[in-house]
């Protein structure tokens, strides 16, 4: 698909931008951004990320939301071309969900801790060997 809208250097440069967010784990090491567009606002990645790390529903819910924007971030990057400026926005946006989605699948769910985890074992322990 033809990009327009911009000169061919900065066609050029979308196009590299795109290439580089399309690499596995293009985020290690690259500047990225701490806001994101979700679900029609900007909102902290690393509040979407504590809030996931605590409750599953909202995990599930998260992970196709950042799908959907990093696939909004490539069909951008990819049919039109804006400023270097704003590709470059859009790219360390790209690389932040890249990392978050990362994240998501690599860390599970914070378990709650029980107060009564030791007293569970203690009696499990006694009925074993009583």
């Amino acid at each position: 698909m033809p990009l327009t809208g911009g000169s061919e250097e900065d066609e050029r440069f979308c196009i590299e931008l795109l290439g580089k967010l399309e690499r596995p784990l293009s985020f290690i090491g690259e500047k990225r951004n701490r806001y994101i567009m979700y679900e029609g606002s900007w909102v902290n990645i690393d509040r979407l990320l504590d809030e996931a790390s605590v409750d599953q529903k909202k995990r599930n819910k998260l992970r196709p939301g950042l799908m959907k924007r990093l696939n909004e971030i490539r069909s951008e990057l990819s049919s039109t071309c804006m400023t270097r400026e704003e590709a470059i926005d859009l790219y360390e946006e790209g690389i932040a969900i890249k990392r978050a989605i990362h994240v998501l699948n690599s860390r599970g769910v914070k378990q709650e801790d029980d107060p009564h985890s030791d007293t569970r074992r203690w009696l499990n322990y006694g009925r074993r060997i009583g």
